[in-house]
This record gives structure tokens, sequence and C-alpha cells, in this order.
């Protein structure tokens, strides 16, 4: 159920409305000046954004590598399978080096 109320409303009946969102999965969209401005949602609900959210962003990024991918390799075309193999192991030396220096990455002995 969505409900809209006042800013001032939400003010002086915040228990209620927190009640309202807890107990009966309502939103309740909040107005200022006859504006919405805010949404007052679950936390279930929030996180359930968030994911959604995350998910999105994961799908957009494995897009732009998947993009790239295709450049690098529409670009190297010429290259042998052992010189291309040289490239990735001369690049994925360098990325572990920095790392390294970086103190992110550590290697227990």
């Amino acid at each position: 159920m969505v409900r809209t109320i006042s800013a001032t409303e939400a003010k002086v009946n915040f228990g209620s409305v927190l009640r309202l969102v807890q107990e009966k999965d309502g939103v309740v969209i909040v107005e200022n000046h006859g504006r919405p401005t805010a949404a007052i949602i679950s936390i279930d609900e929030y996180q359930t954004l968030q994911a959604s959210a995350e998910r999105d962003r994961q799908v957009r990024a494995l897009e732009r590598l998947r993009v790239l991918q295709e450049q690098i390799a529409e670009r190297n075309r010429d290259l042998t399978s052992d010189e291309a193999d040289a490239i990735a192991d001369e690049l994925t030396r360098a990325a572990m080096q920095s790392l390294i220096a970086k103190g992110t990455l550590r290697f227990e002995e």
C-alpha cells in the first residue's frame, strides 16, 4: 500500500509511519510543499533494491568488459598465440607487483 503524506505529517506521526512500513509492508511518500521528496520503505525492500542495483551494475560492467575484449581482439588480431600469452604474462606480473606494493596482495610463506 502506498500512502502520501506531508513532511509535517511525517514528523508528527513518525512512529505510526514506521509501523505502517514495517508491519504492513507499506510505502510512504513524503511531500514537501506538495512535491514528492522522499520515500520511506522497509529495510527488506531497501535491501532488495540495493541488491538489484548491484546486479545491474555488475551486468553493465561485464558488458563494458565484453566490448573492451572485442576491441582488444580486433586491434591485436595479427599477434600469434605465443605473443599474446607473453603480453598477458607481463601485464599480470606488473599488476601483481603493483598490488603487492600497495599492500593489497600478500603472499604468506
